[in-house]
This record gives structure tokens, sequence and C-alpha cells, in this order.
């Protein structure tokens, strides 16, 4: 066992010095140590030592916090996207939309294009207060297989993305989400600022609407690339955006589903039970009444 963890182990050496984007070397966050310490720290708090420290404590009233962290998530994502329009059309750095090449040169774009990457990897990064957030007030049926999995798959993205191939078609997944991610914030800071309307029903369920098509955008985005024989990214990569996109759809709509779909259904069933019901219960009444007319003719 031990010879077999040895190996990978210096297989993965290998790999990474073969294929690091040297650019990008001494970032802070950017080495595999740091990198899995941190998803291995967070993990461990959210599930388990976070939920044992708040056990016997009263819930954090984090009004405020939240209000301030929503408020700055919306600025920083809805500057970042703007940001990367802009550069983007002030360099027009690709070809063709359908097959984005990274640069992984030392050029004013290609430095850009690195900066912008590691900061939205950053980015990912404090994300992860959504889920320290959900601890500290005790809301731990909102720490989900779908949120917790979600965080820890946009973080090893991003982290295997700068440090081996910035950017090119990885950009797109990075501009939707920055898009979805303003529009996302600014409904969790309402509802931070007027808690009686996050229950709104026409709110959430687009929200959500939005993330599904989001994951359609970029499922479509990645498999044309993926079949496009031309391309030169490289395909594995390409597979492997595809095939998480996918399973990012698939726990999204299934969540769509139960949280919107299945209780409206069953709305539609428990109101058809009842109008039958009371279609029962009148034509009883009208039997009833019927009887005790032919009664009283009989009588008489």
């Amino acid at each position: 066992m031990f010879m077999l963890l040895r190996l990978l182990w210096e297989n993965l050496r290998e790999y990474d010095k073969k294929y690091k984007d040297e650019r990008s070397e001494n970032y802070f966050l950017l080495t595999t140590l740091q990198f899995f310490f941190m998803l291995i720290a967070y993990y461990a708090f959210v599930k388990h030592i976070g939920p044992k420290i708040m056990e016997k404590r009263k819930a954090f009233d984090l009004k405020y916090v939240l209000l301030a962290y929503n408020a700055a998530q919306v600025l920083v994502n809805g500057g970042m996207f703007i940001s990367c329009i802009y550069i983007i059309w002030l360099y027009k750095p690709y070809d063709r939309l359908s097959c984005m090449m990274p640069d992984r040169r030392r050029t004013e774009f290609g430095m850009l294009e690195l900066k912008f990457a590691y900061g939205y990897y950053l980015l990912k990064i404090v994300d992860f207060a959504d889920t320290v957030f959900f601890v500290l007030r005790k809301r731990q049926h909102q720490v989900s297989f779908l949120h917790v999995y979600h965080h820890i798959l946009m973080a090893c993205g991003l982290f295997f993305s700068v440090r081996y191939l910035t950017g090119g078609h990885g950009a797109s997944l990075v501009i939707v989400n920055l898009a979805v991610h303003t529009i996302m914030y600014f409904y969790y800071f309402i509802s931070a600022l007027r808690p009686e309307l996050k229950h709104s029903m026409w709110w959430k369920k687009h929200i959500t609407q939005v993330q599904i098509a989001q994951f359609l955008v970029l499922l479509l985005h990645f498999t044309h690339a993926l079949l496009d024989m031309e391309c030169e990214f490289p395909k594995w990569a390409l597979g492997l955006a595809s095939f998480q996109t996918l399973v990012m759809l698939v726990l999204f709509s299934d969540f769509y589903y139960k949280a919107y779909l299945r209780p409206n259904k069953r709305k539609l069933v428990s109101q058809a039970n009842v109008e039958q019901v009371s279609e029962h219960k009148e034509e009883d009444f009208s039997a009833e009444q019927l009887a005790v007319a032919e009664s009283k003719k009989n009588t008489n």
C-alpha cells in the first residue's frame, strides 16, 4: 500500500512539473498541499466540527454580516463580469468562440487572463463562507450534498485550471457563472434585508431556472468543442468539463423537481381529490332529497 501511494505521489509530481503554468507558480493557495488541506478543513468543519460546536449553542444572528457579505459578492461578481466582457471586446483574443484557445505566454492579455482566473479562483474559496454561515445559524438542513459538492467542485476545477490550463475555453464558465452569481447574491441580499420576501416562490423558482439554463449553455459549449476535431483545446479537459456540467445539470434539475414541480403535482392531486369528494357529497345529498320526496309522495 505504501509503495502504491509513493508511486502515485511521484507520478503526480512528475505531471505537475511537466504541465504546471510557471506564471502562477508562487501564487497563494495554489500549491497542492495548501489546496487539499483547505478542502479537508472546509468539509470537516461544515459536516462534523461545526455542527458539533453549535449543538448546544444558540444560533448566531448574522443579519448584518450577511448584508455586508452579499452586497460585496454582488459588487465583486458584477464588476468582474463587466470587466471580462470589456477585456474580451477590447482584445478580441479568440478566433472563434466555439474553440477558445488559452494564451500561456507573458503577453498583456495572457497575464490579464491569468489574473482574472486566479481572482475567480479566490472568489470560489470565499464562497465557502456560504456554508459556514449555514452552520453558524444552525441551518444544517441547507448543508446538502448538492450544496457542498458544488462548492468543492468549483474550487477543484479552478485550482487545476489556474495551475495547469488557464483561460481559453474555460473562460466561458467564468463569464456565465459571474453573471448568475450576481443575480443569486442579489437575491440573498434582498432576503437578508427583507426576510418576509424570502419565501416568494416566483423569485426563488426563477433563480434555480437561471442556474439550470447556465448548465445547459455550458454543456453545449463544452461538448461542441469536444466533438470538433479541429479544436486543439485538450480533449481530456473538455471531456471532464462536459461530464461535470452534466452532473450539475442533473443535480439542479432534480432539486428543481423536488422543490417546485412535485409539490405542485401533489397540490393538484389533493385538489382533485377534494373536488371528487365534494361531487360525491352533492350526489349523496341529491339522492337523499329524492328519497325524502318519494317518501312524502307515497305517504300522501
